[in-house]
């Protein structure tokens, strides 16, 4: 709930919406934030802001959670904004993307179990649709946070998952472009509204095809990817 907190205390005014796997399987961030939009599918809503649990705005500064001007999503913290980027095509953290967009690129690949690498998915299928790149920030708040002068977000030292430190490697599914919103399944357990903060609670429980990727349950995966660049990965499946 912390991030929903500090959005709250920077009066962003949007209704919140916090995404909560229930099940005894490995976190999939892509395939839940695909629950979340389906269950929000009939709402009235234009766009979604999905929002990192580890990565929340200390202040606003200008950095608006807005609808994206143009033909492709905004990326709210790329280089030079989020504090663990470290090459400048960073792609992650929080994304504002409206629903016809999100729709167009059958949302996040569903089979990203374990912690990472479906935003770089999501890359993938945004740049087959002409959605890339994505738009920015105003260059002010890019160089502020740059030299230091401003500080937009800070890392959430807590861990929300006890498999956060679990990296989903199998390169070779960056170009796994047939899983996403059609195939994504769950069981929507419940909404419960917080009274004090005002935020919706969705609490989801996926499924998971063994057939497929039997790892969504393994305790343990290969060793982790989450700083490896893209163009540093070795991967005969990758070409």
């Amino acid at each position: 709930m912390l991030p929903m907190t500090y959005l709250l205390w920077s009066r962003f005014p949007l209704p919140y919406t916090a995404a909560l796997q229930t099940d005894s399987l490995l976190f999939n961030r892509g395939a839940l934030l695909n629950a979340a939009a389906l269950v929000l599918n009939c709402s009235s809503y234009d766009y979604y802001v999905f929002q990192d649990v580890d990565t929340v705005p200390v202040a606003a500064h200008g950095l608006a959670y807005t609808f994206p001007k143009g033909p492709a999503p905004l990326h709210l913290t790329p280089f030079g904004i989020h504090p663990h980027a470290n090459f400048e095509d960073f792609f992650g953290g929080i994304l504002s993307i409206s629903r016809l967009q999100f729709w167009l690129v059958n949302g996040f690949g569903a089979h990203f179990w374990g912690w990472g690498r479906e935003d770089d998915n999501l890359r993938g299928r945004l740049e087959l649709q002409g959605l890339w790149p994505p738009e920015l920030p105003d260059l002010r708040s890019r160089t502020n946070a740059a030299n230091g002068s401003s500080e937009f977000f800070f890392a959430d030292p807590r861990r929300p998952y006890g498999d956060a430190s679990i990296v989903s490697s199998q390169p070779a599914l960056l170009r796994d472009y047939a899983s996403g919103l059609n195939s994504t399944a769950f069981t929507y357990a419940e909404v419960s509204l917080d009274s004090w903060m005002g935020v919706r609670r969705m609490r989801v429980r996926l499924h998971c095809d063994r057939s497929q990727t039997p790892w969504c349950s393994v305790p343990a995966v290969p060793p982790p990817l989450r700083n490896a660049r893209r163009k540093d990965l070795k991967d005969p499946l990758l070409g």
